[in-house]
């Protein structure tokens, strides 16, 4: 390996991502580091864990973008606006699918930062945040505690973007009430569920018997069991602030079209329309609102699917998921009460 390094790429991929299906992270070759370069390069790629998580690396494939492509023609060189964006998995989707749309290439230089930054890429990131024109930030609490704060420079422009989340459809879910810490004590960080049910971690001190328990899970035949409508009435309100707030119509759109159509794979996981919303509201904030050809990218969250309780459908008139409706969950397509019964068979 040649004496001079150069990092050429990285990225932090959560668990979710992982769980999900095969990962991938995009760099760019110059022609000084080509084949044709006279110099032998040699490319190495470093994986890096955190605490205790442990993981298996099955196999690397490499893949040509855009082969095949007409070259560009010769143009004046300008200066491309430095841009990071900051957030969680939505912004990491957005970083991915500007990136591989090559549309702004001639005008946008794209990084992105994992709002809970890991220590070892401190140094590095402290380079880029100090060199950032604009800085697109996902409005979320992580955001007060974002390591490299004190390094965004004065003239910098920070510009805030909403968080797409949605807890109508998932009222159980430990992003949006009480969670199962038996369930998160006992397996972090390597956690069979990625979602942890507080109505199934209850029934389980409750009803021992795994049959009755799910019986009871399936019908709601308990006490104590979350006002659906009234979840989403703040939901609606939520939205609605939402998009006051920001100057958009995303909320509005989701209010309108959540019955007839899967916007969500999970609470926090929109699908890819959704995404170009927000992809839209994003170009428009940087000034370059022209059409934006949607690619396969912005889907990629659709990769784990967390089924929707039929009765919690129903009494929201979603029409699109009941018992017979199929999820994509680590690689296969599920229904609802195979998903129920293997939280139910995994935890006791």
């Amino acid at each position: 390996m040649s004496a001079s390094r150069e990092l050429r790429a990285r990225r932090e991929f959560s668990a979710e991502t992982l769980a999900a299906g095969p990962a991938s992270v995009d760099f760019d070759v110059p022609p000084a580091l080509s084949c044709e370069s006279k110099d032998a390069v040699d490319f190495a790629f470093n994986f890096q864990r955190l605490d205790s998580a442990d993981f298996t690396v099955s196999g690397i494939g490499l893949h040509e973008l855009g082969r095949g492509d007409p070259p560009a023609a010769p143009s004046v060189a300008r200066h491309r606006t430095r841009v990071l964006i900051v957030g969680n998995c939505q912004a990491q989707t957005i970083h991915e699918a500007l990136v591989r749309s090559g549309e702004f290439a001639d005008r946008l230089d794209i990084k992105y930062h994992f709002v809970v930054l890991q220590q070892n890429l401190h140094e590095f990131g402290k380079h880029e945040v100090e060199n950032s024109d604009i800085l697109l930030v996902q409005e979320i609490r992580d955001w007060e505690h974002y390591p490299l704060k004190d390094h965004i420079q004065a003239d910098s422009r920070i510009i805030k973007f909403p968080l797409l989340h949605f807890a109508s459809l998932w009222p159980f879910d430990h992003y949006n009430g009480p969670g199962d810490k038996e369930a998160y004590e006992r397996e972090w960080p390597n956690l069979a569920f990625l979602y942890h049910d507080g109505l199934l971690a209850r029934l389980r001190k409750e009803i021992p018997d795994r049959a009755e328990r799910l019986l009871a899970y399936r019908t709601l035949s308990v006490d104590g069991i979350i006002n659906f409508t009234r979840l989403h009435d703040f939901e609606t309100r939520r939205l609605r602030t939402m998009d006051q707030e920001f100057g958009c119509d995303i909320g509005r759109f989701i209010l309108e079209n959540f019955r007839r159509t899967k916007l969500f794979y999970t609470t926090n996981h929109p699908n890819g329309q959704i995404i170009g919303m927000l992809m839209q509201y994003l170009l428009r904030q940087l000034g370059m609102d022209r059409g934006y050809r949607p690619n396969s990218s912005l889907d990629h969250l659709r990769r784990l699917q967390i089924p929707v309780h039929p009765k919690v459908a129903q009494a929201l008139g979603v029409t699109w998921a009941n018992e017979r409706t199929k999820y994509l969950y680590s690689g296969e397509e599920i229904t609802w009460e195979t998903y129920i019964r293997r939280y139910i068979d995994h935890y006791g």
